[in-house]
C-alpha cells in the first residue's frame, strides 16, 4: 500500500478509514474490548423497533454515541452487562 503511495496514488491510503478514541474512560484498554463494544452495539441497534431506530436517524454510530458508557459498563466480575440500553431521545445536533 506504501509503494502505490510512493508511485504516486493518493488514494492508495483512503480505502479504510481509521479509528482514534481513548477508551480507557469506560475501563477499555484493548483493541479486542473495543471491537466487542462495536459489535454489542450494533447487535443492541438491529435489535431495536423501528421505531426507535429512528429516533438517531437510523444511524449506529449516532446510536452508539449517545449510549456507549451504557453499552460498555462491565458488571462486578468485569462482563459487559446483557441488560437492554435505554433508548434516550436525541436532538439534530448530537
Amino acid at each position: 500500500m506504501l509503494d502505490r503511495y510512493a508511485l504516486g496514488d493518493v488514494d492508495a491510503l483512503n480505502k479504510v478509514q481509521g479509528l482514534c478514541a481513548d477508551y480507557t474512560a469506560l475501563g477499555i484498554t484493548n483493541i479486542a474490548d473495543v471491537l466487542n463494544l462495536n459489535v454489542r452495539g450494533q447487535q443492541i441497534f438491529d435489535s431495536m423497533p423501528v421505531a426507535e431506530k429512528e429516533k438517531y436517524g437510523n444511524d449506529y454510530f449516532r446510536f452508539l454515541n449517545c449510549h456507549i458508557g451504557d453499552i460498555a459498563v462491565p458488571d462486578s466480575a468485569g462482563d459487559v452487562s446483557d441488560e437492554a440500553v435505554e433508548v434516550k431521545e436525541v436532538s439534530e445536533d448530537e
